[in-house]
């Protein structure tokens, strides 16, 4: 029914990503809007080759054509071994390009939620980060995407910085994936025993970003409830696939074949969001039987 209220226009960078489909597809739902939000909601989603943010020029002109009322950040270099082997890389397209983001979205008035990593942080705290805790990361992902919130912050009147982790999700490579993948493959798989975090699926996430649209300007920790070492997500994966026959090993980070330092307890308490009234998501084993589920359903259907 029009209700003669001009819609509401979304845009989200790297919209064809892993947390980017799913984001898309929670906006357009519209179920998370309260009733004083009245209007449609537009959702437009741009990824490479069309929208490229390390292209200043070219983000300020796609922005001044669409026009958006809130600009959904998920665009970057998310590839963690990838940014140790290629730091300038890192900084141009998470820094520099989350820049040329913050910018243009400033230039037309936009609101922009800029998606960060637990990263920023060592992993020596020992108990959950909260949002006040100060960042030192120790790898060139961490400082990349700590200088995309820098930007974020210095660049625009209007934003919210949102730190997840450990993602796994229908629309990307993911640890999940890969270990139910090797357990079919292998029959045995290892998993690292001493670094810890929130596992996260994209599905809860991405409607914990769409409440995260209407909150103040402010840092927020956005993760599924829960603790777990890799090793632990590994054992609930192979327990919700039917492969708990599998051989699963426990390894210290330490003998993990990587070239990339990784925080030890990188886990993200989600102080800000609860402060602010929003549900906690559920569990991460939950969240985890739910994705493997229809993880094999995509895969008979890939198969047959």
């Amino acid at each position: 029914m029009d209700n003669g209220t001009p819609p509401q226009r979304i845009l989200v960078t790297g919209a064809e990503g892993m947390l980017g489909t799913d984001l898309c597809a929670a906006l357009r739902t519209g179920a998370w809007r309260s009733q004083d939000q009245p209007g449609d909601v537009e959702v437009v989603g741009l990824d490479l080759p069309e929208f490229d943010i390390t292209d200043a020029a070219d983000c300020r002109k796609q922005m001044a054509e669409l026009r958006p009322h809130c600009v959904i950040h998920c665009a970057g270099y998310t590839d963690v071994d990838g940014c140790t082997r290629e730091p300038l890389k890192a900084y141009m397209v998470n820094g520099d390009g989350t820049r040329n983001v913050a910018e243009a979205a400033e230039s037309v008035g936009a609101q922009l939620v800029y998606i960060s990593t637990d990263y920023v942080f060592d992993g020596t705290k020992g108990r959950a980060y909260v949002e006040q805790d100060t960042p030192n990361p120790i790898n060139a992902y961490g400082e990349s995407k700590l200088l995309g919130e820098e930007h974020v912050r210095q660049v625009c009147g209007h934003w919210q910085i949102v730190r997840t982790q450990w993602l796994f999700g229908r629309h990307g490579r993911n640890f999940v994936a890969a270990i139910v993948e090797a357990a079919k493959r292998d029959g045995r798989v290892r998993a690292v025993n001493d670094q810890f975090g929130s596992p996260t699926y994209t599905k809860d996430l991405s409607e914990l970003i769409c409440q995260v649209i209407s909150l103040p300007t402010g840092v927020y920790h956005a993760t599924n409830s829960g603790r777990a070492s890799w090793y632990d997500v590994a054992a609930a994966a192979l327990e919700a696939a039917r492969l708990s026959e599998v051989e699963l090993t426990p390894t210290p980070a330490s003998e993990w074949p990587t070239p990339t330092a990784r925080p030890a307890y990188g886990v993200l308490g989600n102080a800000a969001l609860r402060a602010a009234g929003v549900p906690a998501a559920r569990p991460w084993e939950k969240a985890l039987a739910e994705f493997v589920d229809t993880y094999l359903a995509d895969w008979r259907t890939r198969v047959a």
